[in-house]
């Protein structure tokens, strides 16, 4: 995949991460790629985003910026806020403290950088190399090459 990037800025309010989710599907689509990949970004960029919303405290915009390079998917989320995300543990019936779990399952990387003013967190997803155009058929004992 030849280099692209796009980036998005949004308002920090209560519709940013449904926004953002919408960009960066539209996106990864536009882009050629798989519709996995966009399921599992846009998921992703929802809890970075909405940690963004709740914890970068007087944060009135974050940056989302999408970049495909070679083989992987990045996207990083930036904000004003200070502090670092963290995992925290969660009970079975809380209905928060997830998003980071979720991205540490399904990214292929994350992980923060902290800025002059505020911070960069991102996540990278692994692009797979397209299948061949018929599939092989399987090897069996016996068999020449």
């Amino acid at each position: 995949m030849k280099n692209v990037k796009q980036v998005y800025g949004f308002p920090c309010s209560e519709e940013t991460p449904g926004d953002a989710r919408k960009a960066v599907r539209h996106t990864v689509l536009t882009w050629g790629l798989a519709q996995e990949i966009a399921d599992t970004a846009e998921l992703l960029v929802s809890e970075l985003v909405t940690n963004a919303v709740i914890h970068a405290q007087g944060s009135d915009f974050c940056l989302v910026i999408c970049r495909a390079r070679h083989e992987s998917l990045s996207v990083i989320v930036v904000d004003d806020g200070h502090g670092v995300p963290t995992r925290r543990a969660s009970s079975d019936s809380a209905t928060n403290g997830r998003g980071l779990i979720l991205v540490d399952c399904l990214a292929d990387g994350w992980g923060v950088h902290n800025l002059a003013h505020g911070k960069a967190v991102y996540f990278r997803l692994k692009l797979q190399l397209p299948l061949l155009a018929r599939e092989a058929k399987p090897w069996s004992q016996g068999e020449t090459a």
